[in-house]
């Protein structure tokens, strides 16, 4: 009966190892498929969030070029050498939030147009400053330069026009 007894127990024993081993195959199937399930949904969440940012950028950079372009033009419209009071009066001036969201949209685009941004956007404050340091002016009084001043405006148009043009060709290429 000792022999009976021991059988038993070793057969009973045999059969919760094979009854546990089923149920740790089963638990462990389950784990493999939620893994499995949740390894997909990652992926397909990446390539979702690969597809928008590659779409904000071609919307930056879309962005970007056409707030460089309206710049470039009031820019081109500008004199060349000298301030040319009437035509600074005539113009369409840019706002700072302009040259806010010129810097905002190449920061976007990353290191190879946000370098550049800041020289620009300084010549592009200097003429509007001037811009509205005439516009304060009665024009009857006119707006009196001294050479040094039509040197600076001269280099800020320079200035900021290279660079918008920069920017320009690289966002075309």
């Amino acid at each position: 009966m000792g022999t009976d007894r021991f059988s038993w127990v070793l057969l009973a024993s045999a059969a919760v190892q094979a009854v546990a081993t089923v149920i740790l195959v089963v638990i462990t199937a389950r784990y493999v498929r939620l893994t499995s399930h949740i390894v997909k949904t990652g992926r397909e969440q990446l390539s979702d969030a690969r597809a928008i940012l590659e779409a904000q950028t071609g919307i930056g950079r879309s962005r970007l070029l056409a707030s460089s372009q309206r710049l470039l033009k009031t820019l081109d419209e500008l004199p060349g050498q000298a301030v040319a009071e009437h035509q600074l009066r005539q113009s369409t001036m840019w706002s700072q939030s302009d040259e806010d969201r010129l810097v905002e949209l190449a920061t976007a685009l990353g290191p190879a147009f946000a370098t550049r941004t800041p020289e620009i956007v300084s010549a592009l404050v200097w003429i509007r400053h001037l811009h509205g340091r005439i516009m304060q002016i009665n024009p009857a009084m006119g707006y009196r330069t001294t050479q040094t001043e039509d040197l600076a405006f001269s280099e800020h148009r320079k200035r900021a026009l290279d660079g918008l043009r920069s920017i320009i060709n690289d966002l075309r290429a």
